[in-house]
């Protein structure tokens, strides 16, 4: 898929050139995501790029034309686009994309990563190209993406489109274009002849991601005003209006999108790092309150620019577009039952606390009784504690889905003191506390493949987990304090390497682990006097269509317990099954053992001869009573 999509880009020019042969599209490379990040490692020498990557159930859509321009200086333009989305008949809402890179450069490819990720989540997303300023200039860019929104609510139907849910989001420059088509929503001068004249290109949704919406500020002017005394280039907001404020003052003003805002303006999201690019924002946000139209902002604890192109903050800016999203086009809230909780939790301030950190404080030390917390679906960018004094504590989310808890430290991320925080230190939920209970929440790292990043680190005996999802990459769940009972049951669990690891007593019931690279399930370290550690029991093992091989653990410490029992093994296992992390004394010593699994995978005729098959009797002994020692946590959590 990535290399048809590097086709298509590469081959736009040459095409453009044989359509008329006098000149090709002129074409400015000088922003491109390699050179970020070659630029950014320097500083931070543990980010990674983020390359795109197809979401199982996610088809697409590639090389479509939403507009042709019959006259230009380079013959006939044709205008592409890049559509993803579920593969099922749904109706979805939509979002267009539109890439950033100075109004000069970049391409729709910028926008893929983000786009297919989004897609999976219920979304049509549509990558756009658009003219840049080397062929273009100022009001081009505009036109072509208001006659890309036209295009797509057009052919709403053959796409699978909600025609009345349409966002629009843009990152650095593609952020100022799509805040500036938002605010003009039916405003005739910027809507350009690019097709379907008859179709609305109103949008119903912002996401400015470090975008501006103000050229009128003195920084700006400035620079442009010096750069033509000095006879340089001007820069790439002037070059685009062919002239600086003195030379365009008309323009300059047209261009700034807070000069449009109007009480049928849609609700927008800003998500910014800390630079200096979102000039204008704060006077919107104002303008926008005041007439009760719904805007957030979120800040990336980054100085980096171009973040959502980079690991460790591409996740997290996924999460906050899919969550303003939802609370946009999907915005269905359940009813909270009188007397069946103690705290609400609630982003929009509904509840008795806007944090989860919050109302697990509230919780008296040391309580006897149950204190059940609901937390209403929103994305909750915290990193919590549950101290060993809050005991009997439950979290129930509103939509497993829509309920997310997250927060992206990670390894190599430096404390205050300059320091890596570690793999421990690096979890975004701490269980310390006893009889602890989590129902229908996601629980996240959402650092990306940038080294070791917990979701969830659980030391208290007696947790309990049903229908929740832990998502990361590495280390995703830390499953520790030496023999502390866990359960987890109708849980998803996904990583990459040693993704479920520590030294507790943990019973998977009916969970799906899904393998993302060829590495290694488990990671157990079940100490010497513990005599289980891991099992697995009607659990379905799954991979990422890139996986050809995985192993079903190795051990941490040379006494690892893990058992997998009951459960759908697939393919890409290793015919060996288990790995002794390179030190064969670990042959000895650990205790890996399967039973009665089914699927491609589960063959153990070549398995490693210090693993175990058990028989009938011996699997008696690997109970949910045994394992648990008399603990009954297999039960039905009333919502």
């Amino acid at each position: 898929m990535f290399k048809c999509l590097l086709g298509f880009l590469l081959m736009v020019a040459p095409v453009h050139a044989q359509r008329k042969k006098s000149v090709a599209v002129p074409r400015d490379t000088s922003f491109t995501v390699y050179q970020t990040f070659e630029k950014e490692r320097k500083r931070f020498p543990e980010i990674k790029m983020v390359r795109p990557e197809l979401p199982v159930g996610v088809i697409a859509r590639e090389g479509l034309v939403y507009s042709v321009l019959a006259e230009t200086p380079y013959g006939k333009r044709e205008l592409h686009a890049c559509l993803y989305r579920l593969d099922d008949q749904k109706v979805y809402p939509a979002l267009v994309m539109v890439h950033g890179g100075g109004w000069r450069s970049g391409d729709l490819s910028l926008q893929v990563p983000l786009a297919q990720q989004i897609a999976a989540r219920g979304y049509v997303t549509v990558a756009v190209e658009y003219r840049l300023s080397p062929e273009a200039l100022y009001p081009a860019g505009v036109h072509d993406i208001k006659a890309a929104i036209r295009w797509l609510r057009a052919n709403a139907a053959q796409y699978g489109v909600d025609p009345e849910h349409i966002a629009i989001s843009g990152c650095s420059a593609g952020g100022h274009l799509a805040n500036l088509v938002g605010m003009t929503n039916g405003v005739e001068r910027f809507e350009g002849t690019g097709g379907n004249p008859q179709t609305s290109s109103d949008v119903q949704a912002v996401i400015d991601i470090d975008g501006c919406a103000d050229f009128l500020v003195d920084a700006r002017i400035n620079r442009a005003r010096a750069a033509r005394a000095e006879q340089k280039d001007l820069p790439s907001d002037a070059k685009w209006f062919d002239g600086t404020y003195e030379e365009k003052p008309d323009t300059w003003k047209e261009a700034s999108s807070v000069r449009w805002v109007t009480s049928k303006a849609p609700p927008v999201c800003y998500i910014n790092s800390y630079g200096r690019l979102h000039e204008g924002m704060d006077r919107q946000m104002e303008m926008l309150d005041s007439m009760n139209i719904h805007s957030e902002l979120h800040v990336m604890e980054t100085p980096v620019h171009p973040f959502w192109l980079l690991h460790p903050w591409f996740k997290t800016t996924v999460n906050y577009m899919v969550n303003f999203l939802d609370k946009t086009f999907k915005p269905v809230t359940a009813s909270v039952p009188a007397g069946k909780y103690h705290f609400v939790v609630a982003q929009d301030g509904t509840g008795d606390f806007v944090t989860v950190q919050d109302a697990i404080d509230a919780v008296p030390d040391f309580r006897q009784n149950e204190t059940r917390i609901f937390i209403r679906n929103g994305v909750y960018r915290e990193k919590i504690v549950l101290a060993a004094s809050k005991r009997l504590v439950t979290l129930i989310g509103e939509d497993c889905d829509k309920t997310i808890i997250m927060y992206d430290d990670y390894n190599l991320k430096k404390n205050i003191f300059g320091e890596n925080k570690g793999t421990s230190g690096s979890a975004g939920f701490y269980v310390y506390g006893g009889d602890f209970t989590a129902v229908d929440i996601t629980f996240e790292n959402t650092a990306g493949p940038v080294s070791q990043a917990v979701a969830m680190y659980v030391l208290g005996d007696r947790a309990a987990f049903y229908n929740c999802r832990f998502l990361g990459f590495q280390d995703t769940l830390y499953a520790a304090g030496d023999g502390a009972r866990q359960y987890y049951r109708n849980c998803y669990i996904e990583g990459t390497t040693d993704f479920i690891f520590g030294s507790g007593t943990a019973w998977f019931e009916s969970c799906v682990i899904y393998c993302k690279v060829n590495s290694f399930i488990t990671a157990a370290n079940t100490p010497q006097s513990v005599k289980y550690g891991y099992v697995f029991n009607r659990c379905t093992v799954t991979a990422s269509p890139k996986v050809t091989e995985m192993y079903l653990g190795r051990p941490w410490r040379p006494h690892a317990m893990t058992l997998f029992m009951n459960t759908q093994l697939p393919v890409v296992i290793r015919p060996a099954g288990w790995d002794n992390w390179g030190n064969a004394a670990n042959e000895q010593t650990a205790r890996y053992m399967e039973y009665n699994n089914t699927g491609a995978g589960a063959a153990t005729a070549k398995r490693v001869k210090w693993s175990k098959v058990l028989t009938d009797t011996e699997a008696e002994e690997y109970t949910l009573e045994k394992v648990m020692r008399e603990w009954k946590p297999d039960k039905d959590i009333e919502k």
